[in-house]
């Protein structure tokens, strides 16, 4: 029986197919083209010669600062052909981080693949090899860098003098995207990453005939192990988006059968079925409302344990030939299931999408655990849940409700940061910051992060998570951080979607647009009232009594979301500082606010002015 052992090990099996059987898809002038798996072997020996010929050793670090794309994967291959060690770089980093995290790693070379990922790594003089820059697109090259163009041309020698890899030795270095502090260095060996795609395989019901769509950046740990090398090991291919903005093209171009995506390009996808469904004519809307509603119910039934009513189950299959297949058609027609990670997907995104018979699969994992630990899979799925833990990665709560896991799969630690890893390792458990549980039947639970715990000046402890989470089910709430550590109320920043704000203003006699609506005071109060019903079962101190609208989307620009979507609570603090400030300055939340803590029943048992009686 065949063991892997080593990420060549995993190379060798992936490239054991024919060598005019297709590899890896990419947009060349325009149309998909493929790259066999026998120019992928052939490119990827040559380019591990010649980078042993510029000195690059076993164990050497070298960085990737690149998009998705085949010389990504081309890079990648030879660097694990020689034993060295790879630090893949976000395409979004600013120069400054570009250029810490390079110091930091003590990169050897650094390849890129444009002219503006060059600009970032400046000057190269610091970096220990010369040349110390490869670029992938040749117009990119300044004075003195090389280009893979030149590499693949050259002929040499054998591609490393020395041994080939040991699980041991470290295979990759992975910043972290820092959402609660500075980045550090994840030391991930070939044992760590191999037991977990060891694992994924052995759940994954995949095959040769997978396509998988890429766009989740290959920097990142989730997309290069589980959308990229298992699909290859399984002897699928792999394409490479253009771009999040030209995502709905490219699958309709792919036809994939699996992505691997974050909650809010599941959002972004609902929230486009949606609106297309409501620009059709009326008797298609209805059908379609008809149908949505039809399978939700039959599958709300499922997951509860029961089985649907007949009624139900003839519905339901109706809606599935009339509105579901015209949905998956739309798609590409070809998708078998979606996987969703990094963050948590709210039920709703999850009850839609199983519902139209696209199931989406959420799990959960961290850099530091190679990176998966626990997973829904079919046969094994529970919405609000991460799923069971992998085999062979043990998963247990700490009396403060903190998940600790321990595996193969369990980095080596942090790159020169000894003391952080004595602080995550202990006696062989990974303290992952993250709250949660396991329910009775054995799935994990994550309800919040340790360190996003907010404590009011009362010394109530509130996971801010579950509250944002029921705060984005209003429609018109596209984004919210929850604000209040020390406080003696809590503050939502909100990023609303403007239509749907001024559908609800003007819903309720509230005229204005644009930022003279956002300043309103009635449109705090109204807001209030509607998350006041929303938050309905919460306790009184877990309920939002200000709300601060912000005008600007959370960015990658702006710093306040990683590069894999996920939002930067404290930079998003940070930010609006000044504006939250001036909201807890005041002695006392404005009355309307507190008028929504009570609700209807406080409005009829003290007298209040008529349109303090409307709003409450």
């Amino acid at each position: 029986r065949w063991v892997p052992v080593t990420l060549l090990d995993i190379y060798r099996k992936a490239l054991a197919r024919p060598p005019a059987a297709p590899f890896l898809r990419a947009k060349r002038a325009g149309a998909y083209q493929d790259l066999t798996a026998g120019d992928f072997s052939r490119q990827g020996e040559v380019l591990a010669a010649a980078l042993a010929a510029q000195g690059v050793r076993r164990g050497d670090r070298v960085a990737l600062l690149s998009e998705n794309r085949p010389e990504w994967l081309l890079a990648d291959y030879a660097l694990v052909r020689l034993g060295a060690v790879s630090v893949p770089l976000h395409a979004t980093l600013p120069a400054a981080q570009v250029q810490a995290i390079l110091r930091d790693a003590g990169a050897h070379l650094v390849l890129v693949s444009t002219a503006s990922q060059r600009e970032k790594v400046g000057r190269p003089s610091w970096l220990t090899r010369a040349p110390a820059v490869i670029l992938f697109e040749p117009s990119a090259a300044r004075p003195g860098d090389l280009t893979l163009a030149d590499l693949l041309t050259q002929t040499g020698g054998p591609p490393w003098p020395g041994e080939e890899p040991k699980p041991e030795d470290l295979a990759t270095l992975i910043y972290t995207s820092g959402t609660t502090g500075e980045p550090k260095g994840v030391m991930l060996t070939h044992g760590n990453l191999v037991a977990n795609l060891v694992a994924l395989q052995a759940l994954a019901p995949l095959g040769p005939e997978e396509v998988a769509l890429s766009f989740l950046p290959l920097s990142h740990v989730l997309e290069r192990i589980a959308g990229t090398y298992l699909v290859l090991l399984c002897g699928g291919v792999v394409a490479f988006a253009e771009g999040f903005e030209a995502l709905a093209d490219n699958i309709r171009e792919i036809r994939p059968t699996l992505m691997i995506g974050v909650p809010l390009f599941y959002e972004r996808l609902r929230a486009r079925i949606l609106a297309e469904a409501e620009g059709r004519p009326a008797p298609l809307r209805h059908l379609f409302a008809w149908g949505l509603a039809a399978a939700q119910s039959a599958f709300a039934a499922r997951q509860a344990g029961e089985s649907p009513p007949l009624t139900v189950r003839l519905k339901a299959a109706v809606a599935d030939r009339l509105v579901g297949a015209r949905v998956r058609a739309a798609l590409g027609g070809r998708i078998r299931l979606f996987v969703s990670g990094g963050a948590p997907l709210p039920a709703e995104i999850g009850t839609f999408f199983h519902a139209l018979g696209l199931p989406v699969y959420e799990g959960y994992g961290l850099t530091e655990t190679s990176p998966v630990v626990s997973l829904n899979r079919p046969g094994a799925m529970r919405l609000g849940t991460v799923g069971p833990p992998l085999p062979g990665v043990e998963v247990r709560v700490a009396e403060d409700g903190e998940v600790l896991v321990r595996g193969a799969n369990v980095m080596a630690g942090y790159w020169r940061k000894a003391r952080a890893t004595r602080t995550a390792l202990k006696d062989g458990w990974l303290h992952t910051g993250d709250i949660g549980h396991l329910d009775e039947g054995g799935f994990l639970v994550i309800t919040d992060r340790k360190k996003d715990l907010l404590v009011t000046a009362a010394g109530k402890k509130i996971a801010p998570r579950g509250l944002e989470e029921r705060i984005r089910r209003h429609p018109a709430v596209r984004d919210v951080v929850v604000v209040g550590e020390g406080r003696a109320y809590l503050t939502a920043l909100v990023v609303p979607r403007e239509e749907a704000l001024r559908a609800r203003a003007t819903g309720a006699g509230i005229g204005g647009d644009g930022a003279d609506l956002l300043k309103d005071p009635r449109m705090e109060l109204l807001l209030l009232g509607d998350l006041d019903q929303l938050t309905a079962d919460c306790a009184p101190y877990e309920k939002v009594r200000r709300i601060l609208f912000l005008q600007e989307p959370f960015s990658l620009a702006s710093g306040e979301m990683t590069p894999t979507l996920k939002v930067r609570r404290a930079v998003v603090a940070a930010r609006h500082r000044e504006a939250i400030e001036r909201i807890y300055q005041a002695d006392a939340p404005p009355r309307a606010a507190w008028i929504t803590l009570g609700g209807r029943l406080f409005s009829r048992l003290f007298w209040l002015p008529r349109w303090a009686r409307r709003s409450a």
